[in-house]
C-alpha cells in the first residue's frame, strides 16, 4: 500500500508545503495540482517536475525550507476515517500488509509511530533505501522480504507513479480516488479496480472471495544442473529455440553478490524479456547477461557453459572456473 494520500490523509499539507518553501526561496510557487502530482516521487524527479528552474545546487536549501513547514503541520496529519479498522480486517483476515512510499525512512517511522498503524505491516520500503517510484524495486523488494509472488500481490495507491510501478513489477494495481491524481488520470492507466476511496477495499476484496490474480501466460523453461556453490538457471527464450540455443548464467547479480530469483526459478521481467535482480532491479539480456538497466552499470552475469540435449539442459561448466 502507498501511504500519502491512501491511507493518510497528507496530499493537501504536503501540496502546500512545496507551495510555502517555494515561495521561501522566492521561486514561481507552483500551482496546488501540480505540487500534489509530484508526491511519492522521489526527491530529484519531484523537484525537477514541480519546480523547473530550480537548480540542483540548491536543491538541498528548498528540501530544508519544506521540512520546516512540515514538521509544523505534521502533528495535524490523520489516517483517513477508517483507516485503522479496514487495517485490521484485513490482517484478521489473513492479508499480509506492507507500505510502499515516496516518504524517507525517518519520515515514515515518524507517521507510522504518530499514528499508530505500526502493527500492522509485515514490511515497508522507502524512496531513500532503494529506488523511487515508479521504478518497481520497492515492489521487488517487499515481494522478496515477504516471499509472495506477482500474482498474490496487489499494490493499493492513489497516483499514477503507485500505479506504473505496479505494471513495472507485474503486480495488480488498485487505484483510489482519495489523494494526488484525479480519478481520470488513474483509470487512464487501467488499474484493476479504481475505489472511491480505501475503504471499499474489503468489499472490492469480498466480491472475488479472495483477491484472485489473473492468469499468466506460461513460460517454458529448462534448468541447469548445479555443483557445490555454483546455482545456475537457463531458459529458451522462443527466438534462441528456434536456432537451437539456450544462455545459462551464475545465479549472482553482478552489482551486488546476491541471488537474482524473488522466489526460486523466477527470474525475469514482467515482459519476460529480460533477468531482473529481485533486490535492486538490476536488468540483464536474457541472451548475452549483458547489463540493461539498473545499477550494475557495464557489468555482465558470469556465463555458464551449458548444452542441449534431447530437450535437458546440462551443465558443462562455468566461466569462472
Amino acid at each position: 500500500m502507498d501511504w500519502d494520500g491512501t491511507l493518510v490523509d497528507s496530499t493537501a499539507a504536503i501540496a502546500e508545503c512545496i507551495r510555502a518553501a517555494a515561495r521561501d526561496m522566492g521561486l514561481a510557487v507552483p500551482e496546488p495540482a501540480r505540487a500534489a502530482y509530484v508526491i511519492g516521487l522521489g526527491l530529484e524527479a519531484s523537484l525537477r517536475l514541480a519546480l523547473p528552474e530550480l537548480p540542483p545546487s540548491r536543491y538541498d536549501a528548498f528540501v530544508a525550507h519544506y521540512r520546516r513547514h512540515f514538521l509544523a503541520c505534521e502533528d495535524r496529519i490523520r489516517p483517513f476515517p477508517g483507516v485503522p479498522a479496514l487495517l485490521e480486517g484485513l490482517r484478521a483476515g489473513g492479508y499480509r500488509l506492507a507500505v510502499a512510499t515516496g516518504k524517507s525512512r525517518r519520515g515514515l517511522e515518524r507517521a507510522l509511530a504518530a499514528s499508530g498503524l505500526a502493527p500492522y505491516f509485515a514490511a515497508t520500503r522507502c524512496a531513500d533505501e532503494t529506488r523511487p517510484k515508479p521504478h518497481p524495486a520497492m515492489l521487488f523488494e517487499l515481494m522478496r522480504a515477504l516471499a509472495e509472488p506477482p500474482g498474490a500481490t496487489v499494490m493499493v495507491g492513489d497516483t499514477g507513479h503507485d500505479l506504473q510501478m505496479a505494471a513495472a513489477a507485474g503486480v495488480d494495481a488498485i487505484a483510489v480516488e482519495s489523494g494526488a491524481h484525479p480519478p481520470e488520470a488513474l483509470r487512464a492507466l487501467a488499474p484493476r479496480a479504481c475505489l472511491r476511496d480505501v475503504r471499499e477495499l474489503p468489499q472490492w476484496l469480498a466480491s472475488l472471495g479472495r483477491f484472485a490474480p489473473r492468469p499468466t501466460s506460461s513460460r517454458a523453461a529448462a534448468a541447469c544442473g548445479s555443483k557445490s556453490s555454483i546455482s545456475a538457471n537457463a531458459r529458451r527464450r522462443s527466438s534462441c529455440a528456434s536456432a537451437g540455443r539456450c544462455h545459462g548464467y551464475l545465479n549472482r547479480c553482478a552489482h551486488v553478490a546476491l541471488e537474482l530469483d524473488w522466489r526460486e526459478g523466477e527470474f525475469f521481467d514482467p515482459d519476460g524479456r529480460d533477468l531482473l535482480c529481485s533486490t535492486h532491479g538490476a536488468t540483464y539480456a536474457a541472451d548475452s547477461g549483458r547489463c540493461t538497466g539498473g545499477p550494475c552499470g557495464r557489468k555482465s552475469l558470469v556465463k555458464l557453459k551449458v548444452a542441449e540435449r534431447d530437450g535437458s539442459v546440462y551443465y558443462l561448466g562455468c566461466d569462472d572456473d
